[in-house]
């Protein structure tokens, strides 16, 4: 599996090496789909940077199994405590 980015991706509080670190992150991540208003399907990886901060990397599938990286963010205080609640059943 291969990641590109989109030119025009956005981050918002996380640098791309901390949205690499979420996307290869030895822990745990946790794929999840979304489905767009324009009904196109992405994807997010949630997951946490190799200090530990919890981070969400927006994806869409490109051909066969490589995926363009479209923006990052830090997880919210609820979205750190749904993860945190998902980790804990890993």
């Amino acid at each position: 599996m291969g990641y590109e980015w989109f030119l025009a991706a956005w981050l918002t509080g996380v640098t791309q090496a901390e949205a690499i670190q979420v996307l290869y992150c030895a822990g745990h991540r946790w794929p999840r789909p979304i489905l767009t208003k324009t009904g196109l399907t992405a994807v997010s990886v949630w997951g946490r940077t190799d200090t530990g901060r919890g981070a969400i990397v927006y994806l869409r599938q490109l051909d066969g199994r490589d995926y363009q990286i479209i923006g990052a963010t830090l997880m919210t205080e609820e979205q750190q405590a749904e993860f945190t609640e998902w980790e804990a059943l890993q």
